[in-house]
């Protein structure tokens, strides 16, 4: 089989995912509340929540944006009291941001409604097929990962 020859399924699989993405990246920005931290605010406060301070290029990488909008969002977040800029100590040319007690109860208060928001929408399916799709989601991810 020549690499660019596939079985029906596999390319349908590759268009229904690609599908699923987009539609998925929608539901998730329709599910932030009005009031709430735009989606990219939250994955850097949970990023940084999760795995304490960072390389804005750490960031940047995490987010798949550029150098610039990653810049845009720390001034933000760091002009509300969110994070803080702190010199690296081991290389003066890197800046490190750190979450600050207030970005911790901000991206966790955030988080939980956003999270029960998006809850919402799977409450009507019946908990074997919840397991199932988990199951596929955690597989894709691992799949396409490598």
């Amino acid at each position: 089989m020549k690499t660019n020859e596939f079985d029906k399924e596999v390319l349908e699989l590759v268009r229904e995912l690609n599908s699923t993405v987009s539609v998925c990246k929608q539901w998730a920005v329709s599910n932030i509340p009005p009031d709430g931290l735009s989606q990219a605010r939250m994955q850097i406060l949970l990023y940084l929540n999760d795995n304490g301070s960072s390389p804005m290029r750490d960031l940047n990488e995490y987010l798949g944006t550029s150098a610039t909008n990653i810049t845009g969002l720390i001034d933000g977040l760091e002009s509300e009291g969110f994070v803080l800029r702190t010199p690296d100590p081991n290389d003066r040319r890197i800046t490190r941001i750190e979450i600050t007690p207030s970005g911790i109860k901000i991206a966790q208060k955030e988080w939980s409604k956003y999270e029960q928001s998006c809850a919402s929408s799977f409450t009507d399916l019946p908990p074997a097929k919840r397991k199932q799709i988990l199951q596929a989601l955690k597989d894709i991810r691992q799949l396409v990962q490598k």
